[in-house]
């Protein structure tokens, strides 16, 4: 029979048929084609009854071929709407492509979903173009990290002003939300200032110029911004070290930074403040300590592991050899960063402070 024509056979559902595997699968391949290659042939009743079928063998049949259907609809210019909510709340391998791309799904569906389905399924709906506010609003609402970093970094997500104070306010204690929120263009003036409070000051500088926050934003820290963008210009960097300390802003975004603009010394100085070391002690431990010691002092502070693997690979040419990085495999060091309690480092630490006072002495 042609593809478009629509013909279910009294032996293609025949009972005997329908109870193997092989013949649900031959008949629901059938009608999908049917579906999405001959759907503007049918009528709506046999659309309908094509559509109620595959939704009644979507369990009888495996995922790859329910994901191949998925893939299919997703991409329909008029898609079945109760076979893509169907979808939308199978495996998530399978829903994930109707999730995103399927244009049945209406805000609602999507509001039906979240509170259905985990996680995985929660995620999906996040990164879709196009969300709602609604949609986002019950997003955030459900708290999860992960769920409200995918919603920031999703920049056509339509996001309330209220809702957007809230995720502002989580940025405070959640630095992975920091650089999503300053590429975001739809926060007002207020949110916009609270965020510029917020963030390190790498990120600052681009939430000053694109939010257009001159006068409303305190100068003495604006000050402190301007000579932190631009150490060389700090003739004293214990200074300017102590002013970022007072503003709250000694980060360890700020310490990697110094960092990769090879700004050692500015790094070892902010190290020390943090640490409320000497700061020939933080020059010793980053240039000449053992990996135990960089590894306390960066623990000390509560560095992330990861941010610590930047900090490693930056310091491996700044110590006097290079045999930290020769002997140490970077997944190893990264391993023992994070098996090292914070007892651990304060031992380490305080052993380290006492046998450098006895190399002085």
């Amino acid at each position: 029979m042609p593809e478009a024509q629509f013909n279910v056979s009294p032996d293609l559902v025949s009972p005997a048929r329908l109870r193997s595997a092989e013949g649900r699968r031959h008949l629901f391949g059938e009608l999908s084609g049917t579906l999405v290659r001959g759907s503007a042939n049918l009528t709506p009743a046999e659309r309908r009854l094509t559509e109620e079928i595959l939704c009644q063998l979507l369990s009888s049949v495996e995922v790859s071929v329910r994901l191949g259907l998925a893939e299919q609809i997703a991409d329909m210019p008029e898609p079945p709407r109760d076979l893509a909510i169907a979808l939308a709340n199978d495996a998530i391998e399978v829903a994930t492509p109707v999730i995103l791309r399927c244009t049945a799904l209406t805000d609602n569906d999507l509001l039906d979903l979240i509170r259905a389905r985990d996680l995985p399924h929660q995620l999906a709906v996040a990164v879709r173009e196009n969300i709602g506010e609604a949609v986002t609003e019950a997003l955030v609402e459900i708290g999860d990290p992960k769920l409200i970093e995918a919603l920031v970094d999703n920049l056509t997500a339509r996001i309330s002003t209220s809702v957007m104070c809230q995720l502002i306010d989580l940025a405070a204690d959640n630095a992975a939300l920091h650089g999503p929120l300053s590429r975001r263009r739809d926060i007002d003036s207020d949110n916009a200032k609270k965020l510029y409070l917020t963030v390190s000051l790498d990120l600052k500088r681009d939430i000053y110029r694109n939010f257009d926050l001159q006068g409303l934003v305190a100068e003495p820290l604006d000050a402190v911004l301007g000579t932190a963008l631009n150490p060389d210009r700090a003739a004293r960097p214990d200074l300017l070290i102590g002013k970022l300390h007072a503003a709250g802003q000694l980060t360890a975004g700020f310490l990697v930074k110094c960092l990769r603009d090879d700004n050692v010394e500015l790094f070892e100085l902010g190290l020390a403040r943090r640490l409320n070391m000497a700061p020939a002690l933080a020059r010793h431990i980053v240039r000449n300590g053992s990996l135990d010691e960089l590894i306390a002092a960066c623990r000390a502070i509560s560095i992330d592991r990861l941010v610590f693997g930047s900090i490693f690979d930056a310091l491996a040419g700044a110590r006097a050899s290079n045999a930290l990085a020769a002997a140490n495999g970077r997944e190893a060091v990264l391993a023992a960063y994070g098996q090292m309690s914070a007892e651990d480092a304060d031992r380490i630490l305080t052993d380290a402070g006492q046998e450098f006072q006895q190399r002085l002495n």
